[in-house]
């Protein structure tokens, strides 16, 4: 009993947790309307209420991440001798795999973007066709998704984001935003499935990554037996669902 007494105040806080992160998101992104652009650079004030947000969104996210360990390890314990109880927690597990609610590895592929740096290639192309876009990125997870890949991410030197059914690809200005978070080069795709099928899906002749190196932009696939890729760190939205 006391376990179960211990797992409900965890969900509690969980819950609450949740409530914290889904205020400073909307935070956030008010911020980030007002300080876009150029005004970021002429506002320190407002720059720097925007780092603050997203200094404490971090925080919470991280003591959120800690309870639900907290908490999954209370019901392993408490679901240790019930066996109908255990299986559901399988599924539990799984189903949060899908969504993207766990960190997850795996076989797989990972996929290494640059733009063309050649100076020469300028007067072959035009400046655009030499950078990486984000339909780049959006048409190298359609073929990923396409050949059966079971879990996907993006991620620069700073920031990996997990891709689900709520994740936006999007240009803003001259920069790649993926669930909000700015990507910048060099690219790195990372896909969890089967690594044959996944290596060959994406290097058959004609594919999208033998258009990218027909622009001279770099594309490196490698077979990985241990790919690791990221929890979803948003929120999913389903505000329209009855």
């Amino acid at each position: 009993m006391r376990k179960w007494r211990e797992a409900i105040a965890l969900g509690v806080i969980c819950f609450i947790l949740l409530l914290a992160i889904i205020i400073q998101m909307n935070t956030i992104d008010e911020m980030t309307r007002e300080v876009g652009g150029f005004s970021l650079i002429g506002n320190q004030e407002r720059r720097n209420d925007y780092l603050r947000a997203r200094t404490e969104y971090r925080a919470t996210i991280s003591e959120l991440q800690r309870t639900e360990e907290r908490l999954a390890n209370i019901r392993s314990l408490a679901l240790a001798n019930n066996e109908e109880y255990a299986a559901r927690e399988i599924d539990l597990t799984r189903y949060n795999a899908i969504l993207g609610l766990t960190e997850i590895r795996g076989n797989g592929i990972t996929i290494l973007l640059d733009d063309n740096r050649d100076e020469e290639a300028r007067e072959t192309f035009s400046v655009s066709g030499l950078l990486i876009h984000e339909e780049d990125i959006l048409n190298i997870i359609n073929e990923l998704f396409n050949a059966g890949a079971d879990a996907i991410s993006v991620a620069d030197e700073r920031t990996e984001q997990r891709i689900v059914s709520t994740t936006a690809i999007m240009c803003d200005g001259n920069v790649i935003r993926v669930n909000g978070e700015i990507i910048g080069v060099p690219v790195t795709i990372r896909a969890i499935g089967s690594t044959t099928g996944l290596y060959h899906a994406l290097n058959r002749p004609g594919g999208y990554l033998e258009i990218l190196r027909n622009h001279g932009i770099t594309v490196l696939v490698i077979r990985e037996d241990n790919v690791a890729i990221p929890r979803f760190e948003g929120i999913h939205r389903d505000d329209y669902i009855n």
